[in-house]
């Protein structure tokens, strides 16, 4: 009897074994488990130094500096603006020479920054996604097509900058102003690029029905908001979310100055906001302001102070861009006339800087892109 006791528990040990793997393999799959940190973007980082004259390709796996090119003849050039195409072929930069009068734009690889072409004049570049056309926009509009960057449109427009594509519309959205020293002659107006035409104008107005200078706008991925830093003589400096079909303002928030940058994360959740001060001035918040993108809502603020020599300063951050996912922002920062910044690369879930790609300083960030390894 006791034998068979124990011939019985053993199978019953055996048996509750079997059962308990059949239950774990069963559940692995189906089991909850913790949280799986998000792969970090294939792809390369582009900065513009104003300070230096250097554009940087930074990895962004591991955001470190990787290569660097420099322009230099016998006249002095200065990188203003850039833009890489969505297939990580090529990269267009402007340059300009401000005691010359020199200026041109010049297109690399944007795998190795090997020079390909130069082209004409200064172009403030935008690549339009799948559809082989790079849009330059300056003294004049002009469509390139690609590879070979021959002209295939040339048109006469108003001084225009700060170009956002807006794929699902077919759309370039721009800052114009027919005369940049009158506060009532800059409006936005959205660029057809497939029939080559200006779809639309906005001057937008404060709660006042008076005319507001635009300085930076986001558009969101439908084409029906608007979000601009403006500026109004009764208002002052606000950031504000207009209705693009009735033009109605969605909200409005008041910051410091008007001559930083807004940006919505990829989810459009979120609209981030910097602001650098005036040039000549030290004032700055030192914060990026994280807004709710539905209500204007503010929801958190980074603080970009304890980065500087002077603990008084903070970092004075204008440009922001996101990786695609949306798990990390850079935001790039200095002044020529005050402490030189860096680049900040933030967290967008914890809301922290957990890296500067100077720690050092010694850079004047104007404009940063994002685009793909390509092999």
């Amino acid at each position: 009897m006791r034998k068979n006791f124990k011939t019985i528990l053993t199978a019953l040990v055996a048996l509750s074994f079997l059962i308990l793997a059949f239950i774990i393999g069963s559940c692995c799959d189906d089991c909850p488990v913790g949280p799986v940190q998000p792969k970090p973007y294939n792809g390369w980082l582009y900065a513009i130094d104003m300070q230096n004259r250097w554009v940087y390709k930074i990895d962004v796996e591991n955001d470190s500096l990787v290569d660097s090119v420099y322009y230099e003849t016998t006249r002095r050039s200065v990188p203003g603006t850039i833009d890489v195409s969505t297939d990580g072929r090529f990269l267009a930069v402007g340059y300009y020479d401000l005691v010359n009068g020199v200026r041109f734009t010049r297109i690399y690889d944007a795998q190795t920054l090997d020079t390909l072409t130069d082209l004409a004049d200064y172009n403030i570049p935008v690549f339009i996604p799948d559809q082989d056309i790079m849009i330059g926009i300056g003294q004049r509009l002009r469509i390139y097509s690609l590879p070979d960057f021959t002209i295939v449109h040339e048109e006469a427009t108003s001084l225009s900058a700060y170009p956002i594509v807006n794929i699902k519309n077919d759309l370039v959205f721009m800052n114009g102003a027919v005369n940049p020293e009158h506060v009532e002659s800059t409006f936005i107006y959205s660029y057809d690029y497939v029939n080559r035409e200006i779809e639309r104008e906005w001057y937008f107005r404060d709660k006042h029905d008076s005319i507001v200078f635009v300085t930076a706008f986001d558009i969101n991925k439908d084409g029906t908001k608007i979000y601009c830093l403006n500026y109004s003589n009764l208002d002052g400096t606000m950031v504000t979310c207009y209705d693009l079909e009735t033009e109605e303002i969605i909200f409005s928030y008041p910051i410091f100055s008007w001559t930083g940058s807004v940006r919505l994360t990829p989810d459009e959740e979120y609209l981030y906001v910097t602001e650098p001060g005036d040039l000549a001035y030290y004032g700055n918040p030192g914060t990026v302001y994280i807004l709710d993108a539905n209500d204007g809502s503010y929801i958190e603020g980074i603080s970009l102070f304890g980065y500087a020599p002077n603990p008084f300063h903070p970092l004075y951050a204008t440009p922001i861009v996101f990786t695609p996912q949306g798990h990390k922002a850079y935001i790039g920062s200095g002044k020529v006339v005050l402490e030189s910044g860096t680049i900040s690369v933030i967290d967008t879930e914890s809301r922290d800087v957990i890296e500067n790609i100077w720690p050092d300083l010694g850079h004047f960030i104007s404009d940063l892109k994002i685009g793909p390894k390509i092999k």
